[in-house]
């Protein structure tokens, strides 16, 4: 057996057993144009594009879009859309947690942009969540919308080429500090107590880390914590002060400095320019 059959025989056992949530729904058409406009969301979403011709800037890589591509963006990952003509699409948003309430993101990654064989059979499905949405249709019960939308993104991950977000196992020490830096209830980093926690020295801990996901986990921390801030910033209404304190800053001068530190604009500017879809 091939590397490849192994792996999806481990993909489709893990999503043997699992947990959907369907977030919403959306088809949306466009313009041309959008270059600029950054996205970003604590969700999964997978964006079937159903007419038009662009691009999707994802970690500062472009990749080509057009009619019967669909890409796919993992919770707290920024995007820029760029459309070259006119622009439909049909975009779910949703969650999915494996065995122990892991995320599925957690351990397996779909590509940013694939073409899929079965494209037309999802779009029947988003046609069924858009008559079901927008037009008020089969609201007797004969639809159920998450089912649906369950089996529409479940075909784009047992038929796609995913792969594995830690090629090699990972030390389950390693994986309860992952955890838990990942975690919106870790709001501080002290890597004393870190290290304690897992029974390492922090050293240790830090050479480990770096090994296993290509970066310190202070920095890991810093991305998780700022991906929510930003998502926070863009989706909801609160004040620069609110936002600080839910993500337990001392004071809203902590914060900014911080976030400036990070995104070299200060929090507010950097909301300004989202609303108003200004390059980042």
């Amino acid at each position: 057996m091939d590397n490849k059959a192994i792996k999806t025989g481990k993909m489709h056992a893990d999503l043997a057993y699992h947990r959907f949530e369907f977030i919403k729904f959306a088809n949306q058409r466009y313009k041309p144009g959008g270059e600029g406009k950054v996205w970003i969301y604590d969700d999964h979403h997978l964006v079937h594009v159903v007419r038009g011709r662009g691009s999707v800037v994802v970690g500062g890589k472009s990749y080509p879009l057009e009619k019967g591509m669909v890409f796919a963006v993992p919770p707290f990952t920024e995007y820029v859309l760029v459309r070259e003509t006119h622009w439909r699409m049909m975009n779910i948003h949703y969650r999915i947690w494996l065995a122990a309430d892991d995320p599925i993101e957690d351990h397996w990654v779909l590509p940013v942009v694939f073409r899929p064989d079965h494209f037309e059979r999802s779009v029947q499905q988003c046609d069924i969540l858009r008559d079901y949405f927008e037009k008020g249709k089969c609201h007797d019960g004969s639809v159920n919308p998450s089912l649906v939308a369950h089996e529409a993104v479940l075909g784009h991950w047992l038929h796609a080429d995913v792969r594995a977000f830690h090629p090699e196992p990972v030390d389950p020490r390693l994986q309860r500090l992952y955890a838990r830096l990942r975690s919106p209830e870790c709001t501080e980093f002290h890597a004393p107590e870190l290290a304690r926690d897992v029974g390492l020295s922090i050293s240790r801990m830090n050479s480990l880390f770096r090994q296993a996901f290509g970066c310190s986990p202070k920095r890991y921390w810093n991305e998780q914590r700022l991906g929510r801030v930003s998502n926070a910033l863009l989706h909801q209404t609160g004040s620069i002060g609110e936002i600080a304190e839910e993500f337990g800053f001392e004071d809203q001068c902590s914060f900014s400095r911080w976030f400036k530190h990070h995104r070299v604009i200060s929090p507010l500017t950097y909301r300004r320019r989202m609303e108003h879809g200004e390059t980042i």
